[in-house]
């Protein structure tokens, strides 16, 4: 489907269609299959292509996947300097659609790169504005990337804080119940994000 999206937009001739579909179809579905060649083939295509026609967010998007390829290569540091370094172009230029997100996976790159502190405040950012621009559809991984810092901060020696009685170690704000007669028969979203943390 990725590749068929990516064919049909170089058909038509449109560097922004060409893009649209490197950015959001063929570099996340390489990378979520672990085809980090294939994902690089895509950034650098993006990275070219933007170039060309001076789609400047298309081009940062670009650097900002070439700074996740260097965290999943193992280059957590490397990742994480140059993605703090898109971060505040898109701040400069209000290029802030997947800015909350962004600051997530900031997060987990500190993280990675034994900066724990400068995760959590990465991730605190990323809750707040989350919370505040009503931006709730990556509220799960906030929360679990959260997890995983408070855990990396306390050592061995962690253990969760029973602050309600559901096992939750920091204060999160109830995420509501999917709906009734969910079609897989999962838990509500609610029980499985608590389940997480």
């Amino acid at each position: 489907m990725a590749q068929s999206s990516f064919a049909e937009a170089r058909r038509g001739d449109s560097a922004i269609l060409v893009c649209f579909a490197l950015a959001w179809a063929v570099f996340p579905v390489a990378s979520l299959n672990g085809d980090l060649s294939a994902a690089e083939d895509a950034v650098s295509m993006l990275l070219d292509v933007s170039a060309k026609c001076g789609t400047g967010a298309y081009h940062a998007w670009g650097r900002r996947q070439e700074a996740m390829l260097l965290v999943k290569r193992g280059d957590e540091v490397g990742g994480a300097t140059k993605l703090r370094a898109v971060l505040g172009e898109y701040r400069e230029r209000r290029l802030m659609v997947s800015y909350t997100y962004d600051l997530c996976d900031l997060a987990e790159a500190l993280g990675l790169a034994g900066q724990v502190v400068e995760g959590l405040a990465a991730i605190d950012e990323a809750l707040e504005r989350s919370e505040h621009e009503e931006e709730r559809w990556c509220m799960a991984e906030l929360l679990r990337v959260k997890g995983e810092l408070m855990r990396l901060q306390g050592g061995d020696h962690w253990r969760p804080r029973h602050i309600d009685g559901r096992g939750a170690f920091c204060s999160v704000p109830r995420l509501g119940a999917a709906p009734s007669g969910s079609v897989l028969g999962t838990p509500d979203l609610d029980q499985r994000s608590q389940a997480a943390l």
